[in-house]
């Protein structure tokens, strides 16, 4: 099997609220878990990606989760969805932004830049937290 071919199967997913400023789209790993997948635009023609994860109990995560060997699976159904939100929002998206403080999401953050654009990796060190930048460019 080919790489591309293993991330062309996503998860079933739905936007589930639009608004001049912000998308959401969410999806399921089994009946559990919930995964939302957030653009926000911060700045003119500026947006911001994020994800989340809720629980059966509606606890929320930023962070790692155990995605019971999943992992292949949610990320094909993020790009799917990045991929959908810029079919449908490229006239006014010039650069996309996204940020990670774990080194599994670097990892996903740093693949999906990749495939959407030219990206710039900041890595900033503040302390007890550090994180990562991605900023790419449309």
């Amino acid at each position: 099997m080919k790489l591309n071919e293993l991330f062309n199967k996503p998860l079933e997913w739905q936007k589930i609220e639009e608004l001049d400023d912000f998308v959401s789209y969410a999806f399921h790993i089994d009946d559990e878990v919930q995964y939302t997948v957030e653009f926000s635009e911060s700045d003119d023609r500026v947006w911001e990606l994020a994800f989340a994860v809720h629980n059966e109990n509606g606890k929320f995560s930023m962070g790692m989760v155990n995605t019971g060997g999943k992992e292949i699976q949610i990320f094909s159904t993020i790009k799917d969805i990045v991929s959908n939100f810029l079919q449908n929002h490229a006239s006014n998206i010039d650069k996309m932004e996204f940020s990670s403080d774990s080194p599994s999401r670097t990892k996903l953050y740093r693949r999906l830049a990749k495939m959407i654009g030219d990206s710039n990796e900041t890595y900033y060190n503040a302390g007890a937290s550090s994180f990562t930048h991605f900023s790419v460019s449309l």
